[in-house]
């Protein structure tokens, strides 16, 4: 996935949590599925010997997201 479709999709995504029908505050499930998803896009990596840390990737640095 290149830069300019991380952001696209991370965008959509908060839009949909900001202004979409549901709450803004997700649900354990919900949260397992963003948390999937922010890995799957590179933005958020696992901290190694931990099983539910995780540490921001480069490319999350260079967006200077907070997540």
């Amino acid at each position: 996935m290149n830069k300019i479709a991380v952001f696209s999709e991370l965008e959509s995504i908060v839009q949909f949590r900001l202004f979409g029908d549901g709450h803004w505050l997700a649900d354990g499930e919900t949260s397992r599925v963003l948390e999937r998803r922010i890995i799957q896009m590179a933005l958020r990596e696992p901290e190694p010997g931990t099983s539910h840390a995780g540490r921001a990737t480069r490319l999350n640095v260079e967006f200077n997201f907070r997540l």
